[in-house]
């Protein structure tokens, strides 16, 4: 007796159809023009799924996982449970604080707070590493100014 299927595994079983569909040459039959624009449309699908890692990060944040787990930060936790690289890990957590939804103390739900660039991200438009990079370089700190004596 298995688990009944949930929300959450209806993506991975449309997921695992579109493997064993190109692992039979479903791309085949794509001209280069065709070919290009399926790539395009397969990487907009990819960027979508950002708010998922969003989401994940604040709720691992929310849940404490870092104490839990007896890591320093969401960083931590990240590239120890998931195998990503420490870069990786602090991309992904720069992007959540950016684009992903905050919840104060008291529990209130805050929009973003860089709300277009995660309209973007939303749609499918801005990848993830874009995102990273827009938004290290939102909070980056102007040059100082040239002392002049």
């Amino acid at each position: 007796m298995g688990e009944e299927p949930t929300a959450v595994d209806r993506p991975s079983s449309a997921r695992d159809h579109l493997i064993a569909l190109v692992e039979e040459g479903g791309l085949d039959a794509f001209d280069d023009l065709a070919f290009v624009g399926f790539r395009q449309r397969f990487e907009q699908r990819r960027h979508r799924l950002s708010p998922v890692d969003h989401r994940a990060v604040r709720d691992g944040e929310s849940r404490r996982l870092p104490d839990t787990l007896t890591h320093p930060s969401m960083i931590g936790v990240l590239s120890w449970a998931l195998r990503l690289s420490r870069g990786e890990a602090s991309r992904r957590v720069r992007a959540a604080e950016a684009v992903g939804e905050r919840v104060t103390m008291t529990g209130e739900t805050l929009p973003p707070l860089r709300p277009a660039l995660a309209a973007v991200q939303r749609d499918g438009l801005a990848s993830p590493e874009q995102v990273s990079s827009s938004a290290w370089s939102l909070w980056s700190p102007a040059p100082p100014e040239r002392f002049h004596p």
